[in-house]
């Protein structure tokens, strides 16, 4: 007989009812509005690191979204207020005790508030979920580095990054970037050695991991993108976003061209998205949290799979 039973406790399912209660209300308060964004669309993210699952339909290929945050980017350009959307999300391959290829994200957008602005809500957010008021360290990236690891990024050559990520467990850095290189040093080694005790919020990513973030005016080898862990867990990835319609087309260009070299298929960049941005995509920065993990936090669950109705392996 299969196992039929879902993998979270009724303990459980009650608190993730009421924290996504809690979430909206905490947007509500706010005046931002919830919206909703389709699941499937014709196109998806060029970042070498991420994978879609892909379906054909009637000769047309729709792809699962990683993340609502093309279609949000889209209405915001359209004139939309402030805008949240709890969304279910897809990445492919992503299994384990902290990822399930389906999870929910929490993802919102404000406009005109600066990158401080952004970090702040973000952090009052997560204290909400969390229902702790917890201290909270930044640390800009370089320095996260330096406390951890031991030196900054420009303390250290690319023969001696691969030399200390190979020596820390890198199987095989042949075909690496640097910035491969680099995050992989700071997935593996410096992560792991944050503070479980209070939120870790690490601001200023180089210039090369901006994603879609714009780079600082008064330093441009550094993004206006962060980061927040708790107990060694990343919770939430933002950015004051980059509204550049010709840059954002370069980093896409740069994505696919990586993407060749480490053998994945080309993704065809989002023209709606890059429509939209060069019809004027307001300033504004945005979040996207990882609502799962923030429940698995919050109840001190071990695995992903406590905190879903039903995990990949029980659906």
């Amino acid at each position: 007989m299969s196992n039929w039973r879902p993998t979270i406790s009724t303990k459980n399912l009650r608190l993730r009812a009421q924290l996504l209660s809690d979430a909206r209300c905490f947007f509500q308060e706010r005046d931002i509005v919830e919206v909703d964004t389709p699941l499937l669309a014709s196109h998806t993210v060029t970042d070498p690191n991420i994978e879609s699952f892909t379906f054909s339909h009637r000769g047309t290929t729709r792809h699962l979204q990683t993340s609502p945050e093309y279609a949000m980017k889209r209405l915001l350009a359209s004139g939309s207020p402030d805008i949240f959307q709890i969304s279910k999300s897809f990445r492919h391959a992503e299994s384990g005790a902290m990822h399930n290829p389906e999870f929910t994200l929490v993802e919102w957008y404000r406009l005109g508030f600066s990158y401080d602005q952004i970090i702040e809500e973000t952090i009052n957010f997560l204290q909400t979920l969390l229902a702790k008021e917890l201290l909270v360290e930044r640390l800009t990236y370089n320095d996260v580095f330096k406390k951890n690891v031991g030196f900054a990024l420009d303390d250290i050559s690319e023969p001696e990054m691969q030399a200390f990520a190979l020596s820390n467990g890198l199987v095989d850095g042949g075909q690496l970037t640097y910035d491969e290189y680099v995050d992989f040093i700071f997935s593996h080694c410096v992560v792991p050695k944050m503070s479980s005790q209070h939120l870790t919020v690490v601001t200023h990513y180089p210039a090369s991991q901006a994603a879609l973030a714009r780079l600082s005016s008064c330093d441009n080898t550094v993004a206006e993108r962060f980061e927040v862990f708790f107990q060694n867990v990343e919770l939430a990835n933002g950015y004051h976003e980059l509204t550049d319609h010709d840059e954002q087309k370069q980093r896409f260009q740069k994505d696919n061209l990586r993407r060749e070299i480490n053998g994945k298929m080309r993704i065809d960049p989002d023209l709606r998205l890059l429509d939209a941005m060069k019809f004027g995509l307001p300033d504004c920065s945005g979040v996207a949290a990882g609502f799962d993990r923030i429940m698995m936090l919050r109840v001190g669950a071990t695995s992903i799979s406590e905190v879903l109705s039903f995990d990949w392996n029980s659906s």
